[in-house]
């Protein structure tokens, strides 16, 4: 909702966090909502 770089830190930790838990599909998921603020963001290429 406009806090761009807030969100992307937000998943940034969340990728981190995943990837010390070992769970690929937690990171992969994790992944995934980043794709979120980018598509906020309009940057799809």
């Amino acid at each position: 909702m406009g806090f761009v770089g807030d969100s992307w830190q937000f998943y940034e930790r969340a990728k981190a966090a995943a990837r010390e838990s070992g769970d690929a599909a937690f990171e992969v998921h994790t992944i995934a909502e980043q794709v979120f603020v980018l598509l906020d963001v309009d940057e799809t290429a």
